[in-house]
C-alpha cells in the first residue's frame, strides 16, 4: 500500500471518528423514532421516499424528511462544542 493511500486512509477514519461527527450521527439517530411516529401517526408509509430510494427495511421517506431538519441538528451540535466546557445535554434543547 502506497503511502499516499496509508495517509488517506487515516485521515478518513480520524474525520468518522470525530467526536461532532459522532454526535450528529447518535443526535440522527436518536431522532428517528419520534419521526417515524408522527409520519405514521399521518397514515404515510416510511417507506416511500421521494429522494431516497425505497427497499426492504429502507424507511426512505424518513431520510427524505432527516434531510430537512439536518442543518437544524448540525447547528445545535455545533453550538455544544462552541460552548465548551462539561455540562449535561438534554435533546429537548433541540
Amino acid at each position: 500500500m502506497s503511502t499516499l493511500m496509508l495517509d488517506i486512509n487515516i485521515r478518513l477514519l480520524l474525520l468518522c471518528a470525530h467526536p461532532v461527527n459522532a454526535l450528529v450521527s447518535l443526535t440522527s439517530i436518536l431522532e428517528d423514532p419520534s419521526y417515524a411516529k408522527a409520519l405514521l401517526g399521518q397514515g404515510l408509509d416510511i417507506g416511500l421516499g421521494i429522494r431516497h430510494s425505497t427497499g426492504y427495511y429502507h424507511h426512505s421517506l424518513l431520510f427524505d424528511i432527516k434531510e430537512l431538519t439536518r442543518s437544524k441538528l448540525e447547528y445545535w451540535v455545533a453550538g455544544l462544542f462552541l460552548r465548551g466546557g462539561n455540562h449535561s445535554v438534554t435533546f429537548s434543547s433541540y
